[in-house]
């Protein structure tokens, strides 16, 4: 009778809130999985002369029954919510025109207002009619001192730091993020404090972007721009915690949707002078999802009047193309000498074929980019360089680095290309990708800020649903 009625209750409360038979029965017979603690009741009972053994062997049946079937009811539920989670994708590439754009906004201090609020204003162009919806979240580490100075209060946070550092960091962001929404409604800009350690901050960020519903989350570099006491060379140093780094690092891991790390090199610079000001931006496009991703924002912000735009295509020249062939070569003659790896053989045959499909899907994106933005439009520039290897595609960037206010580049995840090959083995912050690197480097440009973008991975979801039922 109790195992009777927790089938029929689960199975009844289950298709009640929309699962199916087969789903709702099998969380039933989860509540009827019983382990040592009945096999010593029933043993008890058996002695006692309360039940007799056909009694007990039934007993012992069934939880033999349940014992071995646990595992695969918990695999058929993994299965289950694999097929019937619902996320969106959550991404510019994905973003509907017709809807308002949201983004999330990391902010260190009030420094970082300037540039972010140039990109916000640029970037709101690209759907909605111009409206804007920000979730500028005020990044706040937790320290004794701060968690002295929580008061427990109203609002959308919930809690209040008194500490006088924070407060007034606080109220000159807020100052400065008024400046910049102004009065035409356009522009929503909702505050939001993480108050966190630095190893636990990436949730709160990551959980704004999933409740919002947000397209990108944008976030400052750890490292600021120093300028050197005699008024010349300017460098990156880390100005606060390195721990901000980490917070970027789980953020680019964890995000629910596309993410942006912005270098920014004109904290001097009035936000409301940056808007107005024609600004220059060149977008690189090696090949890759990032890559792609970058394109499309810089779409995005092709359409706001003060934003003079330039997309810059890398393709590989007669000897990259040589070297490409010869590692194609190289992988095929070492698939046909092998006999014993065969699975090392096909895992190079299977890089192979990404690449290809890698490849075709860059041409396929990059001529529709060309066509909309670039074909008869007097707005937007291009440019082709064929380069052979990573230190031309170098030379190439830096021959650039006065003429552009702004550089947008993909992190490069999954690019497989021989121009940038070797150039991870000098970057200094992997975070950001080879490329992305070099640019914020300290001896690149000391006047031409950086947005390194990765593009959201929706097949995060599905392993983060094979973690939670990973066996122990």
């Amino acid at each position: 009778m109790g195992t009777l009625g927790k089938l029929v209750g689960c199975a009844a409360a289950g298709l009640l809130r929309g699962l199916g038979w087969l789903e709702a029965l099998a969380l039933g017979l989860l509540l009827n999985v019983k382990g040592y603690f009945h096999v010593y009741c029933a043993l008890a009972a058996f002695e006692a002369g309360i039940i007799t053994d056909k009694s007990f062997m039934a007993i012992i049946f069934m939880v033999a029954v349940n014992v071995a079937t646990t595992p695969m009811v918990g695999m058929a539920i993994a299965s289950w919510a694999r097929r019937s989670v619902q996320w969106r994708l959550m991404g510019l590439q994905h973003h509907d025109p017709a809807t308002e754009l949201r983004l999330v906004v990391g902010l260190q201090g009030p420094q970082d207002v300037a540039t972010l609020a140039f990109l916000m204003e640029a970037l709101r162009w690209g759907g909605g009619n111009g409206e804007l919806a920000v979730y500028a979240v005020d990044m706040v580490q937790l320290t004794d001192q701060t968690a002295a100075a929580i008061v427990k209060g109203g609002g959308f946070d919930g809690v209040t730091v008194v500490d006088e550092e924070v407060s007034e960091m606080r109220k000159q962001i807020g100052e400065a993020l008024d400046a910049y929404q102004g009065d035409d409604g356009a522009v929503r800009v909702r505050r939001v404090l993480a108050l966190s350690s630095f190893t636990d901050m990436h949730s709160d960020i990551c959980i704004c972007a999933e409740e919002a519903m947000a397209a990108l989350v944008l976030l400052p570099f750890h490292k600021r721009q120093r300028r050197e006491d005699d008024g010349g060379a300017m460098d990156m140093e880390p100005p606060r915690p390195l721990g901000f780094r980490l917070v970027n690092q789980k953020v680019l891991q964890l995000a629910p949707c596309s993410v942006g790390i912005l270098v920014d090199r004109h904290r001097h610079v009035d936000a409301a002078a940056s808007q107005s000001q024609s600004q220059g931006v060149v977008v690189v496009f090696i090949g890759g999802a990032d890559d792609r991703e970058a394109l499309t924002l810089a779409s995005f912000m092709s359409k706001h009047a003060s934003v003079r735009l330039t997309a810059l295509r890398v393709v590989q020249n007669a000897t990259a193309q040589a070297r490409a062939r010869a590692r194609t070569s190289l992988f095929e003659s070492s698939k046909s000498s092998r006999r014993a790896g065969a699975s090392s053989s096909s895992s190079a045959s299977s890089v192979l074929g990404q690449e290809e499909v890698q490849a075709q899907v860059d041409d396929k994106f990059f001529a529709e980019f060309y066509r909309k933005h670039v074909a008869g439009s007097k707005a937007i520039g291009y440019m082709e360089k064929h380069v052979g290897d990573g230190a031309e595609l170098v030379a190439v960037l830096r021959a650039l680095q006065a003429e552009y206010r702004l550089f947008v580049v993909g992190r490069g995840r999954d690019r497989r290309s021989v121009l940038t090959e070797g150039l991870e083995e000098w970057a200094e912050c992997l975070e950001l990708g080879p490329v992305g690197d070099i640019l914020a480097s300290s001896d690149f440009s000391s006047t031409a800020s950086v947005l390194i973008v990765q593009q959201y991975d929706a097949k995060k979801h599905y392993k983060v649903i094979d973690e939670e039922f990973m066996p122990l």
